[in-house]
């Protein structure tokens, strides 16, 4: 299954502390995502710049950088951050002695009636750039004790229509209605928003149908994007195939297959408002 954590090079001169002791190695990805949002409204409050903030823990920009925007750095660099914030970031290690169930904002499901989605799955969409091929990544639905709730990481990483590397991966948690059927995964890092909304698995069939709205990097401005999303839970006893993801063409013997799932996606399972032929 993809990895539940944050992994960091562990072999730097800087020391360790807090629960972690002398062998710092990892930090969930559920308590990342809630670090990072203490992180930045403590930046926001304090009125700290990049710079200084760097310059103060004794990071570059750079790293500084990728940490406020919710990718992936040392958990020593999110430590340190939170020591000069004044953030007790103990506090979000402290386990939940109560039972797994969510809070009522992610929808008061209960452990037992949503085990059946934690697991490893393929996700396909339409590529924002090349319209006729498709985009598998892969992302994996844990129960977080942290957050007491279903959380997801997007290992949302792929080599782009023009050959550059892409890596848009994410983490967040998961909201379920128990009045609407839905599912959604919502990433929140600094004032943007990615909402994956699906259509609740039907057993047996182990695909869930919706769409994604996110934001598209268009070089010199950004725009909303949506697409169509097919999530295709993979076998417990299968590993995930890496050789997989990645830009699907339609030369890909997979293509079309992945092609009539979005159609359907398209057609029978999302609700798109469509401009009359003379708006």
């Amino acid at each position: 299954m993809l990895p539940r954590e944050v992994v960091g090079n562990t072999t730097g001169s800087r020391g360790t502390v807090g629960k972690f002791g002398g062998n710092l190695a990892a930090i969930p990805a559920d308590v990342v995502v809630k670090l990072t949002a203490a992180i930045n409204r403590a930046i926001m409050v304090k009125g700290v710049t990049q710079l200084s903030l760097a310059a103060s823990i004794g990071y570059d920009t750079k790293t500084i950088r990728k940490m406020i925007n919710g990718q992936s750095v040392h958990p020593q660099t999110l430590i340190d951050t939170c020591q000069f914030l004044d953030i007790e970031y103990e506090s979000f290690f402290e386990q939940k002695a109560e039972a797994r169930i969510a809070e009522e904002e992610y929808g008061a499901y209960h452990f037992q009636t949503v085990r059946e989605y934690i697991g490893d799955y393929y996700f396909y969409r339409r590529s924002f750039d090349r319209h006729t091929s498709c985009v598998c990544t892969l992302m994996s639905i844990f129960w977080s004790d942290v957050a007491n709730a279903l959380a997801f990481q997007h290992k949302n990483k792929f080599v782009g229509a023009t050959g550059t590397p892409v890596d848009h991966s994410q983490a967040g948690l998961v909201h379920m209605s128990p009045m609407i059927g839905l599912v959604h995964l919502v990433t929140v890092a600094r004032g943007a928003v990615r909402l994956v909304t699906l259509h609740r698995m039907r057993f047996p069939d182990t695909r869930m149908y919706g769409v994604v709205l996110t934001q598209s990097d268009e070089k010199l401005y950004w725009k909303p994007a949506v697409s169509a999303v097919v999530v295709e839970r993979i076998g417990s006893g299968d590993a995930p195939d890496e050789t997989a993801l990645g830009l699907v063409t339609a030369t890909d013997p997979r293509y079309a297959g992945i092609a009539a799932h979005l159609r359907a996606a398209e057609d029978q399972f999302v609700n798109f408002a469509v401009r009359p032929a003379a708006g």
